[in-house]
């Protein structure tokens, strides 16, 4: 008998193109294994996603209330839980993936399922920020570990997957059962950004040719992603080289205030903010230099992409970032907060293109060798046929 998998997903399937290959790879070992996928999302894919894993039995189910209509970080954990607990009473499905951050909707739909008597199975790909877990009194963290209600989800699921070993100790303390927790690291395919070497469409297209030197980051503009910090770094940057973009790209709530920064600090025609785009690996062909001044990260996907296309990085020494950028071999680890910091790295890799060459290369070797697409289905799909066999 076939057996059947519940995907609940949180992307906004439009917005983000760096998890499409991740899908097609997962639905096509899948289909080896004779497994019927279905996704739960918040929104409709767009027809790029749609056509793109068409051929691999894409099926999907929209819930439109689970994102708040006035506030897209807010969402409705409630409400979702009903919903899937619904999809289980309807359908018969063997496994349960939540690939989302939301505890509450984990526990919820968990001890519906189990009063319901179903014997699914669940596994929850935990890929929210490791800067979650707080400093607590030593008190408040044996609470925590052992009466939250992180420790009844870890009663109740059969396997975790997070990103990083930085995030497995933040569950670890949050409650998580330790031989739950399966490290996956995110895989990317290395072909689709070392064989984009030419970004001249892009430089006219973006007014980039009066720019000697580049300079990238790529996030969510919300606060914990600190581009405030790198406007701060690029107004010092600039008082010595006036020839050097900055390149902004994504879309958030901070993008106003960040727009607004930059014409006070009067930077703003070196400041180009590219909104969201489906073409990261041209727009990386342009970079030289690849930033994230991140206050807290699980694992970043920008960065693994910024270190397929052979750039050099700097980033913040925060969660499971120093598991990715080796200090001074592929790059620079800074303290979060220090504008300064940033602004003299910046300007050390500016004055140095044989090391922004070396560290390039040495990106595309770590990628090559710990974050490759095949290895991370292959991780993935262990834990899976795992967690099926028990059934």
């Amino acid at each position: 008998m076939k057996k059947r998998i519940l995907v609940v997903e949180d992307l906004d399937m439009k917005k983000v193109d760096s998890w499409i290959e991740f899908h097609r790879s997962f639905l096509i070992a899948a289909k080896a294994r004779n497994i019927e996928v279905h996704f739960v999302l918040p929104k409709e894919p767009c027809e790029n996603v749609i056509s793109r894993l068409r051929d691999v039995d894409f099926r999907y189910i929209v819930f439109d209330n689970w994102w708040n209509k006035h506030n897209a970080e807010r969402r409705n954990n409630i409400a979702l839980a009903l919903v899937v607990t619904r999809i289980l009473l309807k359908g018969d499905y063997d496994l349960v993936e939540f690939d989302f951050c939301y505890e509450l909707s984990v526990f919820l739909i968990t001890i519906f399922a189990k009063l319901m008597f179903k014997k699914t199975r669940f596994i929850w790909r935990q890929h929210s920020q490791s800067g979650m877990m707080r400093n607590q009194r030593k008190l408040s963290e044996v609470i925590k570990r052992y009466c939250s209600k992180m420790r009844v989800i870890s009663w109740l699921i059969d396997q975790v997957i997070v990103l990083s070993e930085c995030q497995k100790q933040v569950f670890v303390k949050r409650g998580i059962l330790a031989k739950k927790i399966q490290v996956v690291p995110t895989g990317i395919n290395l072909d689709k950004y070392v064989s984009v070497r030419n970004g001249q469409l892009l430089m006219k297209q973006f007014d980039l040719s009066n720019f000697q030197f580049a300079i990238m980051t790529v996030a969510s503009l919300i606060p914990d992603k600190g581009i405030n910090f790198l406007l701060d770094a690029a107004q010092i940057v600039l008082k010595k080289y006036s020839k050097v973009c900055f390149l902004i790209v994504g879309d958030g709530p901070e993008a106003h205030n960040l727009k607004a920064q930059a014409k006070r600090l009067k930077i703003e025609n070196n400041v180009i903010f590219m909104g969201l785009r489906n073409d990261i690996p041209e727009l990386l062909s342009t970079a030289d230099i690849f930033v994230l001044p991140t206050l807290a990260e699980a694992m970043s996907f920008s960065i693994l992409e910024a270190m397929s296309s052979g750039k050099p990085i700097i980033a913040s020494d925060v969660g499971g970032i120093p598991e990715v950028v080796q200090h001074q071999y592929n790059g620079f680890l800074i303290p979060p907060k220090h504008p300064e910091v940033l602004a003299d790295h910046l300007l050390l890799l500016i004055d140095n293109s044989n090391l922004r060459e070396i560290m390039g290369k040495r990106s595309i070797q770590i990628v090559e060798q710990k974050f490759n697409l095949n290895s991370s289905i292959e991780r993935t799909w262990k834990i899976f046929d795992f967690c099926l066999a028990k059934l």
